[in-house]
């Protein structure tokens, strides 16, 4: 997994299609004020948190993010099925306010990026450090996007809480 690395560490003979782009997706979520971004450095201590939201090894050592003083945005690259799918995700008042596939690399499963689906994150919010309090209805032939949007929204939720508390 990489914050931003998609395309230039992977091969180009897989579909990539663009829904947005990284500074639309700021734009649209912070109204035009897009903050300066920040880091939260890695210890041991938090890469194991983050493996139990993830249910996997998060091997970066960094992760960057926008914060305005109340509300957060992440940008991740994500395994669904082979390949990464960059998801942006805004979270205000502690909850999802806007999930969005920036960057989509499967054959299949695109399905993921379309309004009827990302809408059902909205509000959602985390229950205990690894939950969302919302059932997310899947979308046959893309199961393994949709549990890749899963975490991702979980891991914006909870490094929310942690950068909140800074």
């Amino acid at each position: 997994l990489m914050i931003f690395g998609g395309a230039s560490v992977h091969g180009a003979d897989y579909p990539q299609i663009q829904y947005q782009s990284k500074t639309e997706f700021l734009n649209e979520a912070f109204e035009g004020a897009v903050p300066k971004w920040r880091m939260i450095k890695l210890n041991s201590s938090l890469k194991t948190e983050i493996k139990q939201v993830l249910n996997h090894s998060y091997r970066g050592g960094r992760i960057r993010y926008w914060w305005n003083g109340l509300n957060s945005l992440w940008i991740f690259d994500e395994i669904g099925k082979e390949l990464p799918i960059t998801i942006g995700v805004y979270v205000g008042d502690d909850a999802v306010s806007d999930i969005s596939v920036l960057v989509y690399r499967e054959e299949r499963g695109q399905e993921v990026h379309q309004e009827f689906f990302t809408k059902q994150f909205n509000g959602a919010f985390l229950t205990g450090e690894t939950l969302l309090s919302k059932e997310i209805d899947g979308i046959t032939g893309a199961t393994l996007s949709v549990e890749a949007m899963i975490r991702i929204a979980k891991l914006a939720l909870f490094l929310h809480g942690i950068v909140k508390t800074k």
